[in-house]
């Protein structure tokens, strides 16, 4: 595609977002006009409003809300709003046909492909007044690795009805994007002798792990002589490592400030609490071996409910816990220590190797040598460190570029498309089935 632009679109159950490239191998990030080069960095998972990372609908007529506004939406809890990422989970991942009809929470229908065209279109719309000229266009959509054979087809079906033409257009799984992307970006190591080694090769498995907010998916891909892939095997279950580390999180404040404090927070000072509780997430990629601790910024309405409810500064209330020499408050800001912080997402790692486990287990297979750590919690230096330390002869790769390396993988995708072959869902009882996609 000399003269084309490639153009991916991520439907995602945590996120979704589009990438483009043109007569290049190095996809931009797209934000409502394309990033230079130089931006790729320091942008990659900028949200705004204009970006389509997080959608919410509207069941009364269709409203969009899109990045800081959705997520906005969201935190206010506003009734018979539909979020898309659960839409998209819902409507892939819930059964081998793709549902008719959706119900938001106030119980109203909603036909499963007037939603789906109408944010498609939203994204072309999007995309035309951003992408100039009349080069030919190939579009490269993902879908979450756990959709059915059917929603595939529906798929494609609301695309070509929201006005591309089906040559146009390309559909593969989360997962076959995120091996397209790590076999540019992390194609060598260094082994223990110090030698290059390549991590891609003909014959060679790479279990791809999806580590999402509320679910994991693990696949096994092979790479074969000719350059096409095949999924040899996928699962997912439902662990919902978010709301493990939320809980934690949780617990942690009502320790030390108390059950009312943080229920009247909660209740009352909503949108306080998720920017709190995102910026602790945002330290879990640090390095957590070092006694630096790791620093919050605490709200003025939570030092504010403190001093109400308990009659104490958050300083003397932190002095009064076990905890006291391994936290500390100075000038509005939440010191930790890392081994608190690290304890908050223990369970979340446990329950990653244990689920790399069972795929292992169940899918029987051999010449695994990737473990590849996707998705947002893909970030956690705790979980990647388990996961070494339960897996030391697998070589770990973590995409340089987040969330948005889906998007990524599908444009390098599209530019040299590689025939796969998609396996089934399987259970313990299951042997290793593959079906053309």
């Amino acid at each position: 595609m000399s003269n084309g632009i490639v153009i991916a679109i991520r439907v995602g159950t945590n996120f979704t977002n589009c990438a483009l490239e043109e007569n290049s191998i190095e996809g931009h990030v797209w934000r409502g006009e394309p990033l230079d080069k130089s931006d790729l960095a320091d942008n990659t998972e900028i949200v705004t409003e204009e970006t389509p990372s997080i959608v919410v609908l509207s069941s009364e007529k269709f409203d969009h809300y899109f990045g800081y506004e959705a997520l906005k939406r969201i935190e206010k809890q506003k009734k018979g709003d539909l979020i898309f990422p659960e839409f998209v989970k819902n409507l892939f991942c819930s059964g081998y046909k793709v549902p008719e009809l959706l119900r938001a929470e106030n119980g109203v229908p909603l036909s499963s492909a007037d939603v789906m065209e109408k944010v498609i279109s939203y994204l072309f719309e999007q995309i035309q007044s951003n992408v100039e000229g009349s080069t030919c266009r190939q579009f490269v959509f993902t879908v979450p690795t756990m959709a059915t054979d059917d929603a595939f087809l529906f798929l494609k079906h609301s695309i070509v009805n929201a006005g591309l033409s089906e040559d146009q257009v390309l559909i593969i799984p989360e997962a076959v994007s995120i091996l397209q992307y790590c076999k540019l970006h992390h194609n060598t190591y260094k082994s223990v002798s110090g030698k290059d080694v390549e991590a891609f090769s003909p014959g060679k498995r790479s279990v791809v792990l999806e580590c999402e907010d509320d679910h994991m998916t693990i696949s096994v891909l092979e790479l074969k002589d000719d350059g096409s892939l095949e999924m040899v095997y996928s699962n997912y279950e439902d662990v919902l490592v978010s709301c493990q580390v939320q809980e934690e999180f949780i617990n942690m404040f009502i320790k030390v400030f108390g059950k009312c404090v943080f229920d009247d927070f909660y209740s009352h000072c909503r949108s306080d609490y998720f920017n709190l509780f995102r910026e602790f997430c945002g330290n879990m990629s640090k390095d957590l071996h070092g006694k630096e601790p790791l620093i919050i910024t605490m709200p003025s309405s939570f030092s504010a409910l403190v001093t109400d409810k308990t009659g104490k500064s958050i300083e003397q209330a932190i002095e009064q816990t076990d905890i006291a020499q391994k936290m500390a408050y100075t000038s509005s800001k939440l010191k930790i220590a890392p081994e608190i912080f690290q304890s908050l997402f223990l369970e979340a790692a446990t329950n990653t190797v244990r689920l790399l486990r069972k795929g292992f287990q169940q899918s029987g297979l051999e010449n695994i040598v990737n473990i590849i750590l996707a998705g947002y919690f893909s970030k956690s230096t705790i979980i990647q460190d388990h996961i070494r330390m339960s897996f030391p002869s697998h070589h770990l790769i973590i995409p340089r570029d987040g969330n948005v390396a889906v998007a990524k993988g599908a444009v390098l995708y599209g530019q040299n498309p590689a025939k796969y072959m998609k396996a089934r869902k399987m259970d313990l009882n299951e042997s290793t089935g593959v079906s053309l996609c």
